[in-house]
C-alpha cells in the first residue's frame, strides 16, 4: 500500500511540475514555401479553359522552452481547404503530428509539408463552369504538452477563431470519419 501511495506523490509531483514549465513553452509557425501548379488542357481566347491544378504548403514550426526543464511536448499541424465553390464549408485535408524532444535545448523546429491538394476547373464562359476537388485555406498549428494546449497559431485570423473554438473538433471528427471510411 505504501508503495502505491508513493507512486501517487511521484506521479502528482511530477504532473504538477511539468505543467509549471508548460507556462514556459512558446510556438512559432510560419509559411515557408508554397506550390502552385496548373495543367491547362484547353484555352479559347475568351477566356474559357479546362485546368488541373496542384498546390500544396511547407510551414517552419519552432517550439522554445525558455525553462530547458521540458523533456517533451506534442505538435499537431493541420492543414485545411474547403471544395471548389463552397467557400464557407472547410474541412481538414492533411493532418501531421509529432513529439518535440528538447534534450535540454532552448528551441526545436522543423518543416513540415502538407500533402498535394488537387482540383480541376472547366470554366467555359458565358455558359457553365464546373469544378471538383478542393481549394486551400491554411494552416493551423497547435502545441500541447500532457494534453494541455500551449499555445496555438493558424495562417489567418479566420483559421485562429476556428482552432480555439469546438468547430476545430468538429473539422477533426470530419477528417478521421473520411480517412476511416477511405474517402480521403
Amino acid at each position: 500500500m505504501k508503495s502505491d501511495c508513493r507512486s501517487c506523490v511521484v506521479f502528482a509531483v511530477v504532473f504538477c511540475a511539468t505543467r509549471a514549465f508548460a507556462g514556459s513553452l512558446s510556438l512559432d509557425a510560419h509559411e515557408i514555401g508554397t506550390k502552385d501548379s496548373f495543367q491547362s488542357y484547353w484555352e479559347d481566347w475568351g477566356g474559357s479553359y479546362d485546368r488541373d491544378y496542384a498546390r500544396g504548403k511547407r510551414v517552419l514550426v519552432t517550439v522554445r522552452d525558455f525553462s530547458r526543464k521540458v523533456p517533451q511536448c506534442d505538435v499537431t499541424v493541420y492543414f485545411v481547404a474547403h471544395p471548389v465553390f463552397d467557400p464557407q464549408h472547410r474541412f481538414i485535408y492533411d493532418r501531421k503530428e509529432f513529439p518535440v524532444r528538447f534534450r535540454g535545448r532552448l528551441e526545436a523546429s522543423g518543416p513540415v509539408s502538407a500533402s498535394d491538394l488537387h482540383a480541376r476547373i472547366v470554366n467555359i464562359v458565358g455558359f457553365a463552369r464546373y469544378g471538383r476537388g478542393a481549394e486551400m485555406d491554411g494552416w493551423i498549428v497547435i502545441g500541447e504538452v500532457n494534453g494541455q494546449v500551449f499555445d496555438v497559431k493558424a495562417s489567418g485570423p479566420t483559421l485562429l477563431e476556428i482552432a480555439k473554438s469546438p468547430a476545430l473538433r468538429e473539422l477533426e471528427r470530419d477528417y478521421y470519419e473520411a480517412v476511416d471510411t477511405g474517402r480521403h
